[in-house]
């Protein structure tokens, strides 16, 4: 199981040493270097000049590209931080509301189930009440003739 890892990286090593060799076969890379390491041997002044501008050329091109990527990577973390807090203060808030307007539709629906049963409850108790109960005198007296089914009684 181990050997044809090895086998596999090895010759995945070999193919790119050999596309290697090829590309530098083909574009002539260890001639060109010869050239320029004589270049420099000849010119080393001016080696030293390019060389030196090249490097205080390339520390503001440095300093612009850690910027970018501190700025990119600031600004992003930033953005799914800030989305992550927005997201979640606003999902407690409609949870918050919707579980209030929950607990008051509850509590209006049973107050008014509840207000209607016993004032049903009350008024047939009433009325159960003043068909068995004669009425006292005085209150029976200002009541008009028929309003009193006892009467018959």
């Amino acid at each position: 199981m181990g050997g044809t890892t090895v086998g596999a990286d090895s010759s995945d090593t070999q193919d790119s040493v050999g596309f290697l060799q090829t590309i530098n076969d083909y574009l002539n890379l260890q001639g060109k270097m010869a050239t320029i390491q004589q270049c420099i041997s000849d010119h080393p002044i001016i080696t030293l000049f390019l060389v030196v501008t090249m490097v205080m050329c390339s520390v503001p091109l440095f300093c612009f590209l850690v910027f970018v990527f501190a700025a990119t990577t600031f600004g992003f973390t930033g953005f799914v931080i800030f989305e992550g807090v927005v997201l979640m203060l606003s999902s407690l808030v409609l949870v918050g509301s919707l579980i209030l307007v929950g607990f008051l539709s509850v509590g209006l629906s049973s107050f008014i189930v509840i207000g209607y049963y016993s004032i049903r409850f009350s008024w047939d108790m009433a009325n159960h009440v003043s068909t068995r109960v004669p009425l006292p005198e005085f209150v029976s007296s200002r009541l008009p003739d028929g309003t009193r089914s006892d009467k018959d009684m």
